[in-house]
């Protein structure tokens, strides 16, 4: 028989029920499929392989914060990229760009960094609403994301080799060092390298030169894995003839500036294969005399190609393998 201990117990329930359902932070998933990304899986199907990998989910009717996870293709790729937001702004995000001609390896990649992004904070449970989309999904519970940097930095190490033309007598190289530090979409750093002298007959005798620059870049994302950007490079070309009349050594400034191609592999966790294309336009003309004979000035543009493997500290690479 009900009495009144009964109902003032059945309404401090219920009151507590409705205060806790108020006071809990809710998500909302948006899950949006460019048209070049139709054959990926649909929302329902992704909200039951993130159910699978989180414990414990739930969703619900109220949306405090929000998931966005978008499919796109690039090129021979597919792009999934998921955002998180907390009162309209974006407080962390991941990005997987997969090998391959199926969007089921980017579909997996993105379910799985979510589901490590959620579970890394296991304490913290909110519940989350999804959106329809062609078709309504069961009832699951998500926790918290993580925050993460909208503007991720890290530092990048390259090491290897360069070839040039237009730097000294004929096509050269040698080996390179760059540092770089990346801020968002941004890359700016440094490089030093050395020629190998080169050799040009002249008459009787031999004309050697070689070329050793320290180079200052700032690149800016374009798309994908290229980014453009603008090289300066100051440095000292070295020069001396053999077997010629009055024969000397010659030191001289070298100043030259122009637009740089950077090309970024990733190939394994903190590990990728870089490239860039310079085109070099020089301030200064070294000119080679021997007695008193113009035999050599340097052209006014050269070209650099640099080839080598890096390493990331932080989030030193524009996309890191997930």
């Amino acid at each position: 028989m009900i009495n009144s201990h009964h109902l003032r117990a059945f309404f401090a329930a219920t009151c507590l029920a409705s205060s806790a359902a108020v006071a809990a932070p809710t998500t909302l998933l948006i899950y949006e499929r460019e048209p070049s990304a139709e054959s990926c899986p649909p929302q329902a199907e992704f909200a039951r392989v993130l159910a699978t990998k989180v414990p414990d989910l739930s969703f619900s009717d109220l949306a405090d914060e929000t998931l966005q996870i978008q499919f796109s293709r690039e090129q021979e790729r597919f792009l999934a990229v998921a955002w998180f937001l907390r009162e309209g702004r974006v407080v962390a995000e991941r990005r997987v760009a997969p090998p391959g001609t199926e969007c089921r390896a980017a579909f997996d990649a993105i379910a799985f960094s979510v589901a490590v992004a959620l579970l890394a904070q296991p304490e913290r449970r909110v519940p989350l609403r999804a959106t329809a989309e062609r078709g309504a999904t069961t009832p699951v519970t998500l926790p918290a994301s993580p925050l993460e940097s909208t503007r991720p930095s890290g530092l990048r190490l390259a090491l290897g080799g360069h070839g040039s033309a237009g730097t000294s007598f004929g096509p050269t190289g040698g080996p390179a060092l760059e540092t770089s530090w990346r801020y968002a979409n941004w890359l700016i750093g440094a490089g030093l390298s050395q020629e190998v002298w080169t050799v040009q007959p002249h008459q009787d005798g031999l004309l050697r030169g070689g070329l050793t620059t320290g180079s200052l870049h700032a690149c800016y994302l374009l798309t994908g894995p290229l980014r453009g950007c603008g090289v300066a490079t100051l440095g000292s070309f070295y020069a001396h003839a053999e077997r010629l009349p009055e024969a000397r050594t010659v030191r001289s400034l070298y100043l030259a500036a122009g637009p740089r191609l950077d090309f970024e592999a990733p190939f394994a966790p903190r590990w990728a294969v870089i490239g860039s294309l310079d085109l070099l336009a020089s301030f200064t003309r070294t000119r080679l005399t021997v007695a008193d004979n113009e035999v050599w000035v340097s052209p006014p543009v050269a070209g650099r190609l640099f080839i080598g493997i890096a390493t990331s500290f932080g989030d030193g690479f524009l996309r890191p393998p997930q």
